[in-house]
């Protein structure tokens, strides 16, 4: 629910600035240094699959409890004394330090020069990840003005491999059907690296779709697992690693990863590691789905397809439902929003929000175990509901429909 982000520190100092930053409510101030401690804490104890935590603020009395679970199974309760700011400040800066990727980067100095092929003996990359390419437009540009933009190739024994630049190149083998002395400006970089340059050329392409991305990120763990480099990244797995990783049976499974990896594709591509799962996902369903997803007909949220569709569309009385939940997240963002709010004195209203923050899951979880008879069937849907009520109502903050709830 709430969001929490922690911003980039380049030292211990940063930490208590940010904090210091946080105007108004001093519990606020101890709410986001928990938050802070209990996200890096998650990142590190939750690599396990298995593992999840559980965040309690106890604001009244300066603590904040982290409870490891283990297949759903309470494993360690530990609490943690914000009052004690210096030292949860340096607990802060060693999990971040920790948290930085740590890998050798090389960067040579490249020789490069600018070449005029004939078209027809420059081939794509068979790492290139674009899966479609609109040229009749590019064509007729470059007929009319000439090409602008160098392509970047790689020669490979008598023939040239393209870097970047494929749309520029299929535009210009067309054109060299209508004149045969057509050549195409090229910049030759023997030290590119296909995957890398590759997908660090298409990250920002409009009609690049997630699933060109997802392939992109497949080919960055292939070629990580065969030969421990990346563009500049080297040594990016240690021998004890890929041993563990062997082992684990991860280094045969194409989709198989680890923090290192991960690590590096954000560090290299900004690409954050939600996102990466969510788009290596998708090339886990059925080639018709991922056509749909390539084509935007449908997209993937959170692990779930989500159906694209226009409102104008629908019979009235979905239209209706759908903006009745509109309404109803509208008010649970305008909560949230207030919970957030450094300005706000009302600590009633932010301790309430928080204990619900943390118990509502617990709580739906025990009504969806638990076929109790005398449970009503919308109570046991309606857990968050109806907290949210009953703060709303309390706090008075907001004219509700209840219909809309």
């Amino acid at each position: 629910m709430t969001d929490y982000s922690i911003p980039e520190f380049n030292s211990r100092e940063d930490i208590i600035n940010w904090i210091d930053s946080c105007n108004g409510n001093p519990k606020f101030k101890l709410l986001i240094l928990g938050n802070a401690l209990g996200t890096l804490l998650e990142e590190k104890l939750c690599k396990n699959e298995n593992y999840r935590i559980e965040k309690t603020p106890d604001l009244n009395n300066g603590l904040y409890y982290i409870t490891l679970f283990d297949n759903g199974v309470e494993k360690k309760t530990t609490k943690y004394n914000l009052l004690d700011t210096d030292k949860i400040v340096d607990m802060i800066w060693k999990l971040y330090e920790k948290s930085i990727p740590k890998v050798k980067v090389e960067f040579k100095d490249k020789k490069e020069e600018i070449l005029y092929l004939d078209p027809d003996i420059i081939d794509a990359s068979s790492e290139n990840i674009r899966d479609r390419f609109i040229i009749d437009g590019l064509i007729r540009n470059i007929a009319e003005e000439g090409q602008k933009e160098p392509i970047r190739v790689k020669k490979k024994g008598d023939r040239y491999i393209v870097i970047s630049g494929h749309r520029r190149t299929m535009a210009c083998q067309e054109l060299k059907k209508q004149n045969a002395n057509f050549k195409i400006k090229a910049l030759l970089d023997q030290d590119a690296d296909e995957v890398h340059d590759g997908l660090q050329g298409n990250l920002h392409r409009d009609n690049v779709s997630p699933i060109a991305l997802g392939k992109g990120i497949l080919k960055v763990i292939k070629q990580v697992k065969e030969t421990n480099q990346l563009g500049p990244y080297k040594k990016i797995l240690s021998k004890k690693k890929i041993e563990f990783l062997k082992a684990k049976g991860t280094w045969v499974d194409p989709f198989g990863t680890c923090k290192e990896i991960t690590d590096i594709i954000e560090h290299a591509y900004n690409i954050p590691k939600h996102t990466q799962q969510s788009l290596l996902n998708n090339l886990k369903q059925s080639p018709e789905i991922q056509e749909m997803i390539a084509r935007g007909d449908i997209g993937s949220q959170a692990g779930e397809i989500v159906m694209k569709f226009n409102y104008k569309d629908l019979p009235d009385a979905l239209r209706d439902k759908i903006t009745k939940a509109l309404n109803r997240d509208k008010t649970f963002k305008t909560i949230d929003k207030k919970a957030k709010d450094a300005r706000d004195v009302n600590t009633l209203y932010l301790h309430m929000f928080q204990f619900l923050e943390n118990n509502i899951s617990r709580i739906q979880d025990f009504y969806n175990k638990n076929d109790l008879a005398f449970v009503a069937p919308e109570t046991k849907i309606s857990v968050r509901k109806r907290a949210i009520i009953y703060i709303n109502n309390l706090m008075k903050l907001l004219e509700i429909n209840k219909d809309n709830l």
